[in-house]
């Protein structure tokens, strides 16, 4: 099998491979003729596989420890162990299990929604698997709340006015400045439900525990609804996404479209963009394209000839784009048309998640019994804003 470092060097090798294409084409000032565009599509769909591969080990790599950070720590030695020598957490995860299977609710705890609230190695099963099915989770900066609980963010919401010069001895008292304001924005987690059927024969039979069916069933469909509220939610009962324009999170002060063509994302543009953010956020910053995006960004050059896309070849070193790694989502948007988003920079700890680390989970019998199938319907709270505007821009067509 071969280990990232060779993926990633095989891979350096098809790019060089699709690059010498687009490089005799310029060269001898023509379009790609229909043999060279189909050797180049070919290639660059070996390209896509191997990092679709690569990115896939490094994230689960990056993600190995997650289940054990999130385990509550023991206390006292053995002190969580109860009589026949049985821990908590394995009694609480047998009862889970058996309620998945069963229904029965003994010795499990019920929530406000009506469902069995899911054991803390259910729930650590869960989140691993949301972060390997998004890069937000991975990215941003987490936050775990209880119950109704919220964050409270403070941000600037008036500009303090300007500096005024004035004699060494003013004539009159300096003005005190009445237009500097501050107000808090609530990140409370919002319902986020999923169900998901399996058949009854699946549940009975399977030779993986039925617990860890569930929880990878839920964790993909909770993941994609995840990545997308972060990244379009429109800020009501869902998270404010960073492609959605509001002053409660990235203003349209911090789109930019300078040097971009109406239909294509061009070398100026990306400096604009990514030149528009602080320094002091602009060094932790990472781009966001749809995979459409990224295909047009792998041909176009800088002024010193050079590809802005460079291909890593070395393992934990992500691929870069004008020196900052890049994520890659089936929800960012990809309409070339004028005055639209297609991509987004900035710092991504600078987008804070609220979770309630309550999960429950209903079991449904009776609504799925002519199709032969048990649902699970997870109900799971998060929420998701921008809490620092000026730490991203949005790449705007002109």
């Amino acid at each position: 099998m071969k280990t990232i470092v060779q993926k990633k060097e095989e891979r350096m090798g098809l790019v060089v491979q699709m690059r010498a294409i687009l490089d005799k084409a310029e060269t001898e000032k023509r379009t790609l003729s229909a043999e060279e565009d189909a050797q180049y599509r070919r290639i660059e769909a070996d390209v896509d596989t191997l990092g679709k591969e690569i990115e896939a080990e490094e994230r689960s790599g990056r993600l190995g420890n997650l289940e054990n950070a999130l385990k509550p720590p023991l206390e006292g030695g053995d002190q969580r162990q109860i009589a026949g020598g049985a821990g908590e957490g394995e009694v609480q995860e047998a009862a889970f299990r058996n309620f998945l299977l069963t229904g029965e609710t003994r010795d499990l705890s019920i929530g406000t929604g009506g469902g069995a609230l899911s054991p803390q190695q259910f729930i650590s099963d869960v989140i691993s698997g949301i972060e390997k099915m998004t890069f937000m989770r991975e990215a941003a900066t987490v936050y775990q709340i209880r119950g109704a609980q919220s964050l409270g963010v403070p941000y600037e919401s008036a500009g303090a006015s300007d500096a005024a010069w004035t004699a060494e001895v003013p004539a009159e008292a300096t003005a005190g400045d009445s237009t500097w304001a501050f107000a808090k924005r609530e990140i409370k987690p919002n319902t986020l439900v999923k169900l998901v059927k399996l058949s009854k024969m699946l549940v009975k039979q399977s030779a993986l525990p039925i617990e860890s069916i569930v929880a990878a069933k839920l964790a993909e469909k909770i993941g994609s609804a995840y990545e997308n509220g972060m990244l379009n939610g429109s800020g009501s009962g869902q998270p404010l996404g960073i492609f959605t324009a509001s002053a409660n999170g990235i203003a349209t002060s911090r789109d930019v479209s300078t040097g971009n063509t109406a239909t294509e994302i061009t070398f100026d543009g990306l400096m604009s963009a990514m030149m528009s953010v602080r320094p002091g956020y602009r060094k932790n910053a990472s781009w966001i394209f749809h995979t459409d995006a990224l295909l047009k960004l792998r041909k176009i050059k800088g002024t010193d000839g050079q590809y802005v896309w460079n291909p890593s070849v070395v393992a934990g070193i992500p691929d870069q784009i004008l020196g900052h790694g890049f994520r890659e989502s089936e929800f960012a948007p990809n309409t070339f048309t004028t005055g639209l988003y297609v991509g987004a920079f900035g710092d991504l700890k600078k987008y804070w998640i609220a979770e309630s680390m309550d999960l429950e989970v209903q079991r449904l019998v009776e609504r799925y019994a002519e199709f032969n199938q048990v649902g699970f319907l997870g109900t799971m709270y998060a929420d998701g804003a921008p809490v620092i505007g000026e730490a991203f821009s949005r790449v705007k067509l002109a």
